[in-house]
């Protein structure tokens, strides 16, 4: 049965948007849909979404995108500390085997068992053939040191064309050499052959819409059981999310708090970032947040989750971090609680010490570095008396010594605790990067784990009421607020969004 010809479905998408989201017969939705607050009791406990195999991912994941290999140790093992145990990269990503280091120390070390976690990567485009398939997935193995993966998603609907080890081949006038002649369906074939070879648990889409899914669904032996979007209170794809219920596939949301940090990124790349707006910024979301006293961003996060959708968040808001990484008992699915309350407080407490004293060190440094910014003037004697004996007494060259608040060397010197890094990350982050010490220079990105770390282990504590979803589902601007819109693969028959959804 095609999803349109359900005669329930604009209600049904109503009440998926409005009260929550619950794998539930049509029949009975109308019928039970009173009794929601019943169901908002239980998304406030709801930890894992279920795959119609079985399988648990768990609903707040760390994701990966733009960590450089550089980066991706320290931030990775903030991630593991904090709590998360669904980690989301991607061939594409490039930093699979920085992550397969950190996971190895992690098992060598009996931290984790491989069974704890939960790992997706994605299949690139060059590898959108069924001859390729297997060829990428165990290359990302290798570089993951893993002997399977939870989740193994096609990256998106369009191919390229294989050329060397090239990721983005393109041809002599820069364009990407797309692949005209993809085919999904034996595509598609390729990944259930990855399940029966024991090299993914679980296998699904990315960056499809709803035709090209039902097109590979309707032919699939093994289901996809994941469908990875954009997805957001401005963009909340509400169509496609019911379709894919009606289909048992779950929704992973990227970009859930609507890709801040993007303009950034848009504009090394020279394009246009004017046209990006965040809804951390929003009245209606900063109104919800101050009256149950969370942040935006975990309002947002929270709005994705109780709607029974994973959520992979990467915020980089442009307030300083107040908290600090923090363990969940939800979150680490220990069962006590107690214990970890009091540990988490007087980690808590711990922590804000350490804090303070690397405020009270950045404020020496910076009444240290604003009394060296005065201007020295340097007397260069020339003796140029046989030239010029005007010139013999001294020229004078006014030079400055430049330094910059918060960054000095002695910022960071004796701890390697990962939220001090986080404090001192943010002392200095308000200055032009080239200025931070070398050994400060992890850029943002223990920023991002820091703040989602904190947001995950906060949006558990609260729920939405009624009237806050009911406002929430009023900001959906539809398709005209994507961030990702993929124009490179705008003239492939293929492209995913010249269609409604």
């Amino acid at each position: 049965m095609s999803y349109r010809s359900l005669p329930l479905t604009s209600i049904y998408t109503q009440i998926l948007c409005i009260k929550q989201n619950f794998s539930l017969p049509r029949c009975c939705v109308l019928l039970l849909a009173p009794f929601w607050r019943v169901f908002a009791t239980m998304a406030n406990k709801l930890t894992d979404v279920v795959f119609y195999n079985g399988l648990k991912m768990p609903i707040v994941g760390f994701g990966t995108w733009q960590a450089s290999n550089e980066e991706i140790e320290t931030a990775l093992n903030a991630a593991l500390e904090a709590g998360y145990r669904h980690i989301d990269t991607a061939f594409l990503y490039g930093n699979e085997a920085a992550i397969g280091k950190v996971l190895k120390k992690w098992f060598d070390s009996k931290k984790l068992k491989r069974e704890d976690l939960f790992i997706v990567t994605k299949l690139p485009h060059v590898g959108n053939s069924f001859e390729r398939v297997e060829k990428y997935l165990k290359r990302s193995l290798e570089a993951l040191q893993l002997s399977y993966v939870d989740l193994y998603l096609i990256h998106g609907a369009i191919g390229l064309q294989e050329r060397g080890d090239e990721i983005r081949p393109l041809d002599e006038k820069g364009n990407p050499l797309l692949d005209m002649k993809t085919d999904h369906v034996s595509l598609w074939k390729g990944m259930e052959a990855q399940v029966d070879a024991g090299r993914a648990k679980a296998i699904g889409l990315s960056n499809f819409n709803a035709r090209q899914i039902k097109r590979i669904w309707s032919s699939a032996r093994i289901k996809p059981a994941n469908l990875q979007v954009e997805l957001n209170v401005y963009f909340q794809q509400r169509e496609l999310t019911a379709f894919c219920k009606a289909l048992d596939i779950t929704i992973c949301a990227y970009a859930p708090i609507g890709s801040p940090g993007l303009p950034e990124v848009f504009k090394k790349m020279r394009q246009n970032e004017s046209l990006i707006t965040s809804p951390l910024s929003d009245p209606v979301i900063v109104k919800i947040a101050k009256k149950h006293n969370k942040t935006p961003a975990q309002v947002l996060l929270r709005w994705i989750i109780q709607r029974g959708i994973v959520a992979i968040p990467k915020s980089k808001t442009p307030n300083r971090i107040k908290e600090n990484l923090q363990k969940s008992d939800i979150l680490s699915g220990s069962p006590n609680k107690n214990a970890l309350l009091e540990k988490r407080r007087q980690r808590e407490e711990e922590l804000r010490m350490k804090e303070e004293k690397v405020k009270i060190r950045a404020e020496k440094e910076q009444r240290k570095n604003m009394e060296k910014k005065t201007t020295a003037k340097i007397k260069l004697k020339l003796d140029r008396a046989s030239d010029n004996p005007s010139t013999s007494t001294s020229n004078v060259i006014e030079v400055e010594d430049i330094s910059y608040p918060g960054c000095g060397d002695t910022c960071y010197d004796d701890d390697d605790d990962c939220s001090e890094w986080t404090a001192v990350i943010n002392v200095g982050y308000a200055y032009p990067q080239v200025y931070v010490p070398g050994h400060l220079r992890v850029r943002e990105h223990i920023r991002i784990v820091a703040e989602s770390a904190t947001q995950a282990s906060s949006v558990f504590d609260f729920e939405l009421d009624e009237s806050d979803m009911d406002e929430i589902c009023r900001l959906d601007k539809g398709p005209s607020s994507r961030v990702f819109s993929f124009k490179w693969t705008v003239n492939h028959p293929e492209f995913a969004y010249n269609e409604p959804y």
